[in-house]
């Protein structure tokens, strides 16, 4: 018997395999290092790669027919790795032994720990003692033993699965839940685990028992198999379930089948597919059923094939192009909600195309629209075929001068009313300027020039389908428009507080008129005037409309900010008009020739505190006309959200009726993995609370839970008022299960 700490280890014989838990480690021969050398190193070429041995101390037993390497013992192999404080090398046996703080590395980051590991070069069998693994995405495999067969399968005897590690309790830091059984069984082929006489344990205590279990292991991301259920109930439907199936049809693209088994009606069967393109994605949902359906007047209809399609698809095609489209269209119009698809009062599908190129940018888009409420008319909802828009903003030309372009064309078509053919184009000249004492000067001039072609428009009227249209109609106009904006931001600053006052006034020259009966509204029906475009040439929202005639627009805004937490800034603006415009409504607070005030008040003196109020205020009494407000007190582990809304009616034909409503929201975080909400919603005008709910939530990286409960005072056909309560729960590689009612 030799012992060599520093001399030669001739040679080993032949390369040494060994793998334990998917770890294989090679072994060379020839080994050499200087006389009286502390640490010894082992480097030699095997089939595999190259193999490397360290150890303080290396033990040749010709008798015993063994070589012992020990103290710090590292075996590598490629990306491969075993460290143990003592390894044993049984040359008749051809077996590695290692053992004390064992620790094998595999080059997907999974590590093995143990107290003694022992593996037949061939990789066939191996087994390992007391075994801690810590494999990917944190998850844990404890067991008595583990024994590995055929190189891609390990049994842990007595073995315990957990994805659980921040997610804890007791004072022992025991994970939150865990899967514990007589046999765990790993494929590393399949990628499988599979349980014999399983049992689920969470927080300590058993919860459930099954004979046999699998789920995939940590290296899946997909994997075809049966989803978890939900459970719900409503009036129309009573009690359902869902249980989807999901299918992988390769690594891009997989489907997901949802059969629903009602109480009260025919079954539902879903369908969604998904599709990852190299330059995008698909993802299209398709239902269908056979029932009976309650119409607008409440009269049940024989039964008859109900269900949706809800597509949408988007592509990056070059550097510059992109492209896409959203496809949803449903049966009837309260189908969705009576199965608990959406809740949506609107369902709007899209085609467009879009270019980016440097100051340039055109698109093409196509609109279709589907109302899910009986307060508009589902005929006379628009088909957009097509809106093309082109704008652009040239390169400086002289002193920052710079040419503008924009330019649309639109088609509008309805099942019912009328017909709109539009071309605009407006070119134009934008001159940024800072003047000697720090004053912003920006010029910008141009002429709207806009052609109509309607046909079934009523001059003069509102209606998109009048009783008595006309027949075709030509019409245009030519607006031409300039506008200088001047500010003058003043910095002042001392004793810790910064303060910035900034005046603003813009001067606007156009000619009166060019709203005439014989260009139909379409796209500015809608306007609501507040400090986002008081500095807007056209106030309206869109082209249709024209904010014509000469004004001044002026307003101050003022910003005081102490420290790094208080900040409060205030605007108050106004626009005066040198003649009076009848294309604004009464109420629009635009239409005299002095104009309401408009304000914006934000207040934060500490980060836990927030206050935005937004208004209008009549020029005479200075009544709000219209408010907004929004509140967030508290801190993050406890805080309030508070939101009121104040709207009069500024529709044409006054159907919306006024509204003024209240919403709120307390948050609180329990703690590191609890949180709890209380919310509602009342609607001011009618004094009646539209929706009031709980919820309670717990989330961690192997177990999320989730409950509620929300009363809706509405009725909406099949569905009838009343409470819905929520419920999930979702295990970690295990799935989980829902349900509302």
């Amino acid at each position: 018997m030799r012992n060599q700490p520093g001399g030669r280890w001739k040679t080993l014989g032949r390369v040494l395999r060994a793998a334990s838990l998917g770890v294989v480690i090679g072994l060379g021969a020839t080994f050499l290092a200087p006389e009286g050398a502390f640490a010894q190193t082992v480097q030699a070429e095997s089939d595999d790669g190259e193999a490397l041995l360290t150890a303080d101390a290396v033990l040749h037993d010709e008798e015993a027919g063994t070589i012992t390497a020990s103290g710090n013992v590292e075996v590598a192999y490629g990306e491969r790795v075993l460290r143990a404080d003592e390894i044993i090398y049984y040359i008749a046996r051809d077996v590695i032994v290692a053992q004390g703080n064992v620790a094998l590395v595999d080059p997907g980051g999974d590590v093995v720990f143990a107290d003694r590991a022992e593996v037949t070069s061939d990789l066939d069998e191996a087994l390992v003692n007391q075994v801690r693994a810590l494999m990917r995405e944190s998850s844990r495999v404890t067991a008595a033993n583990a024994i590995r067969t055929g190189g891609n399968q390990t049994v842990f005897n007595k073995g315990r699965f957990t994805p659980c590690s921040t997610c804890t309790f007791g004072e022992e830091d025991e994970p939150l839940w865990h899967l514990e059984a007589d046999q765990v069984i790993h494929d590393q082929e399949e990628r499988v685990l599979r349980y014999r006489n399983a049992r689920l344990n969470m927080f300590g205590l058993p919860l459930l028992y099954t004979p046999y279990f699998e789920h995939p292991d940590w290296t899946v991301e997909r994997e075809s198999g049966l989803l978890s259920p939900s459970f719900g109930r409503n009036s129309f439907q009573g009690f359902y379930s869902d249980l989807p199936y999901f299918h992988v049809i390769d690594e891009t693209s997989d489907i997901t089948l949802t059969p629903r088994i009602t109480q009260r009606r025919l079954p539902v069967l879903s369908l969604e597919h998904r599709k990852l393109l190299p330059y995008g994605f698909m993802q299209t949902e398709v239902s269908g059923t056979y029932a009976k359906r309650q119409d607008a007047n409440d009269r049940w209809r024989e039964a008859d094939f109900r269900g949706h399609i809800d597509a949408q698809g988007r592509f990056a095609l070059t550097d510059h192009w992109r492209a896409g489209y959203d496809l949803r269209r449903s049966s009837d119009q309260s189908y969705l909600r009576a199965y608990d698809f959406v809740n949506d009062a609107r369902y709007n599908s899209q085609l467009f195309a879009e270019h980016f190129d440097g100051r340039s940018y055109f698109g093409a888009h196509s609109f279709a629209y589907q109302i899910l409420t009986d307060e508009i008319s589902e005929k006379r909802q628009p088909f957009v075929l097509p809106l093309l828009e082109f704008s652009h903003k040239g390169e400086p030309l002289w002193e920052g001068l710079y040419p503008t372009l924009d330019a649309s064309l639109l088609s509008i078509l309805r099942r019912s009313g009328r017909e709109v053919g539009r071309i605009s184009v407006t070119p134009g000249l934008t001159l940024p300027a800072i003047g000697r004492f720090g004053e912003v000067y920006k010029f910008r001039a141009g002429v709207q020039m806009d052609g109509y072609w309607t046909k079934g428009h009523d001059p003069g009227s509102a209606n998109p389908d009048p009783d008595d249209p006309d027949g075709s109609i030509t019409s245009g106009r030519v607006f031409p428009f300039a506008a200088l904006e001047m500010r003058y931001p003043w910095l002042i600053q001392g004793g810790g507080v910064q303060q910035t006052v900034e005046p603003v006034v813009q001067f606007v020259a156009s000619p009166r008129g060019g709203n005439h009966k014989r260009i139909p509204n379409e796209d500015s029906i809608d306007l609501t005037f507040d400090d986002t475009n008081l500095f807007s040439i056209n106030r309206f929202p869109g082209i249709d409309r024209i904010d014509s005639g000469s004004r001044v627009d002026y307003g101050v805004n003022y910003s005081l900010a102490t420290g790094e937490t208080f900040y409060s800034e205030l605007f108050l603006g106004q626009s005066y008009r040198f003649h009076t415009n009848t294309s604004f409504s009464a109420d629009s607070g635009l239409r005299e020739r002095r104009s309401d005030y408009v304000t914006r008040l934000r207040l934060r003196p500490i980060d836990e505190i927030d206050l935005v109020y937004r208004a209008r205020l009549d020029r005479k009494s200075l009544r709000p006309v219209q408010q907004e407000a929004e509140a967030r007190l508290g801190p993050d582990y406890l805080n309030i959200e508070l939101g009121y809304l104040d709207l009069p009616d500024l529709s044409t034909g006054r159907d919306l009726g006024r509204r003024e409503e209240v919403v709120g929201r307390l948050n609180a975080q329990l703690s590191r993995q609890w949180h709890a909400s209380l919310y509602a919603t009342h609607d001011l005008a009618e004094d009646y609370t539209q929706k009031v709910g709980l919820a309670l939530g717990f989330d961690c990286e192997c177990f999320n839970f989730s409950a509620g409960v929300e009363r809706r005072r509405y009725r909406d056909r099949e569905i009838e008022p009343g409470y819905n309560f929520l419920f999930n729960i979702t295990f970690r590689y295990l799935g989980g299960v829902g349900a509302s009612n």
